[in-house]
C-alpha cells in the first residue's frame, strides 16, 4: 500500500536560488516510520527543518547516504506491509533496513525467510540441530549483566566443533536456536546480540584445524545474514592466529560491508592453555556476561 502525500498546507522554504519554494510534508505515519527507520539511538531532526534542508540541497547535490537509506527503507517497508500484512511492523522494519535499496529485494528476502521458518528454520528443526552439537559449543550468557553496550552475549567455542558429528548447516541452525531464545527473552524487535567466537583449543576437545571450519563459517555467514538482519551488534573473534586472517578474507566476500565492519578480530595465541586477551576483551564484555562454564578460560577478564 503506497503511502499517500498531501500537497495542502505545504510550507514555504528558500531553495538554493534564494527564491521561496513549496515542500510537501509527509503524513504523520511516514514521519513516525522515518524516525523508527533511523534505528535505535539515532538523533531526531525536526521534520520541517529536515525537509527544508533537503529542499535546499536537492538541486545542487545528492542526498546524504543516511537520507537515502531512510527513504529507501520507507519504500521497502511499504512494499513489505502490503504483501505481508499479517506480520508485525517491527519485524518487517529489520528487513526493510537491510534491503533499503530495492523493495523487490526486500520482498524476496522476507519471502525466503518465511519459507525457511516453515522448513529448516522451524523451532523444532532448530532444536533438533542444537541437540547434535557438542555440549558447550554455543551458549548464551545471562540477561544481566550483558555486554558493556547492554546487548546479550552469545559465546561459540570453535575448538569444540567435531567434524562429522553434524553437518556445517546443522551447527549453524543450532546457533540459530540460541539466537531465537535470546531474542524471545528480550521481547524486543530492536534487540541486538554480541557474538564471541573463542578459537582457543581445549584439553580433550576435537580441536579441528581452522581451515576445516570454513564450511561452517560459510554456512553461518549465509544463514544468519539472511534470517537475522539488523540483529548483530558486534562479532568478536579471539585470539586470532595468522591462519585465521585467510579465513576472514574469505568471510568478507560473503558478508555485506555493514555486517563485515561489525567484526572485531583480536590477535593472540590459540594453543591449549593460552590466556584470553583480557585487556582487549574488557572493552566489550565482562566475565560475568559470558556463560558460566566459560569463566575458567576467561580468568583475568
Amino acid at each position: 500500500m503506497a503511502l499517500a502525500r498531501s500537497a495542502t498546507h505545504a510550507p514555504l522554504v528558500r531553495g538554493t536560488s534564494g527564491l521561496p519554494c513549496r515542500v510537501r510534508l509527509p503524513p504523520p505515519k511516514l514521519v513516525a516510520v522515518g524516525h523508527r527507520l533511523a534505528g535505535p539511538g539515532s538523533a531526531r531532526v525536526p521534520v520541517a527543518l529536515g525537509l527544508a534542508l533537503l529542499a535546499a540541497k536537492r538541486g545542487s547535490r545528492p542526498l546524504r547516504a543516511a537520507d537515502a537509506r531512510s527513504e529507501g527503507a520507507a519504500r521497502s517497508l511499504a512494499a513489505l506491509q502490503e504483501r505481508f500484512n499479517d506480520v508485525p511492523e517491527e519485524e518487517l522494519l529489520r528487513f526493510a533496513r537491510a534491503r533499503w535499496r530495492d523493495p523487490d529485494t526486500a520482498l524476496a528476502m522476507f519471502s525466503e525467510h518465511r519459507r525457511w521458518r516453515q522448513g529448516s528454520g522451524h523451532p523444532e528443526q532448530l532444536q533438533t540441530a542444537l541437540a547434535k552439537t557438542p555440549e558447550g559449543f554455543c551458549a548464551s550468557g545471562p540477561k544481566e549483566p550483558g555486554a558493556c553496550d547492554g546487548t546479550r552475549v552469545l559465546l561459540v567455542q570453535g575448538a569444540r566443533y567435531q567434524l562429522g558429528a553434524a553437518e556445517p548447516e546443522e551447527y549453524t541452525l543450532g546457533i540459530c536456536r540460541v539466537l531465537d531464545e535470546i531474542f524471545a527473552d528480550a521481547g524486543d524487535e530492536e534487540a541486538r546480540v554480541t557474538v564471541l567466537i573463542d578459537v582457543r583449543r581445549g584439553e580433550g576437545w576435537p580441536n579441528p584445524p581452522a581451515i576445516k571450519l570454513l564450511p561452517f563459517i560459510q554456512a553461518c555467514a549465509r544463514i544468519i545474514s539472511a534470517h537475522y538482519p539488523e540483529r548483530l551488534r558486534r562479532l568478536i573473534i579471539y585470539p586470532v592466529p595468522w591462519v585465521a586472517t585467510m579465513i576472514l578474507k574469505i568471510v568478507k566476500k560473503l558478508l555485506d560491508p555493514v555486517t563485515f565492519n561489525k567484526i572485531v578480530a583480536i590477535a593472540g595465541d590459540d594453543q591449549i592453555g593460552s590466556r584470553c586477551p583480557a585487556a582487549e576483551l574488557r572493552k566489550y564484555v565482562v566475565k560475568e556476561s559470558l556463560p558460566e562454564h566459560a569463566w575458567p578460560m576467561h580468568d583475568g577478564l
